[in-house]
């Protein structure tokens, strides 16, 4: 009985751990709309600058390195969202692990069970050899 109550507090566990994952997801979602958000901004003032360039040929070579600093930007942002996200699925493989342990808990509680009930049965049948003795004696 406390190897099921330890099995369940451990799917309770898990559960929370899932939640907190679920969390997780909800607020990566919030960033990416965040991002979303002040990139479309920065594309605004990209726009502006831009307009400004075509007008001075010395504005345009100043935009064409502030476009590459964006764009590396971009990808170092990009890159540790990334890295986020690789441990947001290793997180869930451990997760996907562990309810695989806990199944294989649960399957071995019911051998353990079922030993039980086999030493029982063991116990009824001696039981019933000596009653099969004492009876054929008193006879």
């Amino acid at each position: 009985m406390t190897e099921r109550l330890s099995v369940l507090a451990d799917i309770v566990e898990m559960t929370e751990r899932l939640s907190v994952l679920a969390d997780i997801v909800e607020m990566t979602e919030r960033l990416f709309l965040a991002d979303t958000v002040e990139m479309t901004e920065r594309l605004s003032v990209l726009a502006d600058i831009v307009e400004m360039t075509e007008r001075l040929s010395v504005l345009a070579d100043i935009v064409e390195i502030t476009e590459r600093l964006s764009v590396f930007a971009d990808i170092v942002e990009m890159t540790e969202r990334l890295s986020i996200l690789a441990d947001i699925v290793e997180m869930t493989e451990r997760l996907s692990v562990l309810a695989d342990i806990v199944e294989m808990t649960e399957r071995l509680s019911v051998l353990a069970d079922i030993v039980e009930l086999t030493e029982r049965l063991s116990v009824l049948t001696d039981i019933v050899e000596m009653t099969e003795r004492l009876s054929s004696q008193t006879l």
